[in-house]
């Protein structure tokens, strides 16, 4: 005999169990799902935000330490203060938050700027090793 056929002559009770299991069971999958692409949504984050803080690191660090030999004033980014502050204010709301992050991108923005004027500077300048470095 088929499944289905196995299924018509069962009692309604007992098809109403397996019901409700195979919706217990979608339930806890798509929970699942959810879960994992959050997770995943989340590793990736990190793992993109961190990769383009080392890699700002690395391209800014030589001129910041000619920039300090020369006593040049260093611009300010948006620190780690910043981006709790950014979640803070999505989480009192969307308003706040997307305010917040709008005001870190410009300062973000603003920056870079600065730095790539300090970097014409340095590049006029023969991109000398900082004087710790000579």
């Amino acid at each position: 005999m088929s499944l289905v056929f196995r299924n018509a002559l069962m009692p309604s009770e007992n098809q109403q169990v397996l019901r409700l299991r195979q919706t217990d069971f979608m339930d806890a999958f798509i929970g699942f799902v959810f879960s994992v692409t959050i997770l995943g949504g989340l590793i990736a984050g990190i793992y993109f935000f961190l990769k383009g803080k080392i890699t700002d690191f690395k391209k800014w660090r030589e001129l910041k330490e000619w920039a300090k030999a020369k006593g040049y004033a260093l611009p300010k980014k948006t620190g780690v203060f910043g981006a709790f502050g950014i979640v803070i204010g999505f989480i009192c709301g969307i308003i706040p938050g997307v305010i917040l992050a709008y005001l870190a991108i410009k300062k973000d923005q603003n920056y870079d700027r600065e730095m790539r004027a300090l970097m014409n500077k340095w590049v006029d300048a023969g991109r000398p090793l900082p004087p710790s470095q000579m």
